[in-house]
C-alpha cells in the first residue's frame, strides 16, 4: 500500500520540491489556507516515471499490466487513437473521431495504471516479437499500439525520429508541388469549370493530403493577389450538355426554369450550367458546382418517390407540389436537350 498526498489551491510559498511540500503540509501539518487530504491506494495503481521497468516477453494472453510495462520499458514504440466517441456526434465527425492522433505514451500508461476500469486489450496481429495491440476503454476510446519485444529505449527514440523525418519529408515533397498564384491564374484563364487537386493538412496526423475539388474559376481566389487553396494541379472539366450537376448559391436560382429543385439540392443540366455561367446575371448567383453521380432516369425516380409520398421528411415536410414542378422542369430540360441537335441540323 502507498499513501498519496493531494493538495488543492496551493499558493506559491517558496516550496520548490514535492519533498518540501510533503514535510511542511503533511509531516509537520503546517497547513496554509488550503485543503489537504490523503488517500490510500495500492502501489500497483500508483504511476511513477522513475521506476525502471524490465522488458517483457510476448505473453500468451495480453493484460493491462503487459501494456503499461511495455510502454515504460520502451518496447511499445508507437501508439495512435483509432477512434474517440462522445455524446457530441457533430463534433466527433468534424474531427474525424480523432483517428490517427498520436498518443503520448507515458500519459497513456499513467491512465492505465491509475484508472484501469473499463479498459481491455487484445492482440490484433502477431509476427514473432512484433505485436499490434488494440487497447480500448469500453467502445468509446479506441487505440492501436505497436509492440516489439526487441525494442529498447535507444531504438524507441530512433524510430520516433524516423517517423518525424518521414513526416517532414512527405510534407516537404507535397509543398514543393504547390502552384504559384501566376500558374493558377494562367491555368484557369480559359474554361468554366475545373478539376483540381488541393493540398490539405490532416489535423490528427499533421500529414499533408490531396483532396479533389471541382471548382469554378473564381473559387480559386480570395482576391487579385491571394489563392484560396494550396493548389497542386488543375485540369479543365469538360461539361457535356446531358451532364447532371448540383449548384449552390443565391435563393433566386430556384426561380430559373432551367433549375430542377430536389429535396436538398438545385440540379441543372450541363447545357443549362454552361448557359448560366455565360450570363452575367446568373453567373454571379452560382457559388459552387458539384458533379451529381446520378442518371436522368434515377433523378426522375427520386423526384417521383417524393411526389407520390413514398419518400418523406417527417420532421420537415416538403409540399408535394415542389416535386410536381421539379418533374415538369426535368421533362422540359430533357426535351430541350433532345431537340437541340435537330434545330442545329435544320439551321445547317
Amino acid at each position: 500500500m502507498r499513501e498519496i498526498v493531494r493538495t488543492r489551491h496551493v499558493l506559491y510559498s517558496g516550496l520548490n520540491t514535492f519533498r518540501e511540500v510533503y514535510e511542511k503540509f503533511f509531516a509537520r501539518r503546517e497547513l496554509p489556507d488550503c485543503h489537504v487530504y490523503t488517500s490510500v491506494l495500492k502501489s500497483m495503481n500508483v504511476f511513477t516515471p522513475f521506476k525502471e521497468i524490465k522488458p517483457i516477453k510476448v505473453p500468451a494472453k495480453w493484460t493491462l499490466p503487459h501494456v503499461w510495462k511495455g510502454i515504460l520499458s520502451g518496447q511499445i514504440y508507437e501508439g495512435h487513437c483509432a477512434g474517440r466517441y462522445t455524446d457530441d456526434y457533430a463534433y466527433d465527425a468534424a474531427v474525424n473521431f480523432r483517428s490517427g492522433v498520436q498518443l503520448y505514451l507515458p500519459s497513456f500508461a499513467k491512465e492505465l495504471i491509475e484508472s484501469p476500469s473499463g479498459w481491455r486489450v487484445r492482440a490484433d496481429h502477431t509476427d514473432g516479437d512484433q505485436v499490434q495491440l488494440s487497447v480500448d476503454c469500453y467502445t468509446f476510446d479506441l487505440n492501436t499500439l505497436q509492440f516489439d519485444a526487441k525494442c529498447g529505449w535507444p531504438e524507441n527514440k530512433r524510430r520516433a525520429q524516423e517517423r518525424a523525418d518521414r513526416l517532414a519529408a512527405h510534407n516537404a515533397e507535397m509543398e514543393s508541388r504547390r502552384l504559384s498564384f501566376e500558374q493558377v491564374k494562367a491555368l484557369t484563364d480559359s474554361g468554366l469549370l475545373f478539376d483540381a487537386k488541393i493540398m490539405t493538412t490532416n489535423e490528427n496526423t499533421d500529414y499533408h493530403e490531396e483532396e479533389s475539388k471541382t471548382l469554378l474559376r473564381r473559387q480559386f481566389f480570395y482576391d487579385d493577389e491571394t489563392l484560396r487553396y494550396d493548389v497542386l494541379s488543375i485540369i479543365e472539366h469538360p461539361i457535356q450538355d446531358d451532364d447532371l450537376l448540383e449548384i449552390e448559391g443565391c435563393a433566386e436560382l430556384q426561380n430559373d426554369p432551367r433549375v430542377i429543385c430536389t429535396a436538398d439540392h438545385l440540379v441543372v443540366s450541363g447545357k443549362a450550367l454552361t448557359e448560366m455561367l455565360h450570363e452575367e446575371r446568373t453567373d454571379q448567383m452560382i457559388g459552387s458546382v458539384t458533379i451529381r453521380r446520378q442518371t436522368w432516369e434515377q433523378l426522375r425516380e427520386s423526384l417521383d418517390d417524393w411526389r407520390c409520398g413514398r419518400t418523406q421528411n417527417l420532421f420537415n415536410p416538403i409540399p408535394r407540389s415542389r416535386f410536381v414542378e421539379a418533374i415538369a422542369r426535368l421533362d422540359a430540360e430533357q426535351e430541350r436537350l433532345n431537340n437541340e441537335p435537330m434545330k442545329e441540323e435544320e439551321h445547317d
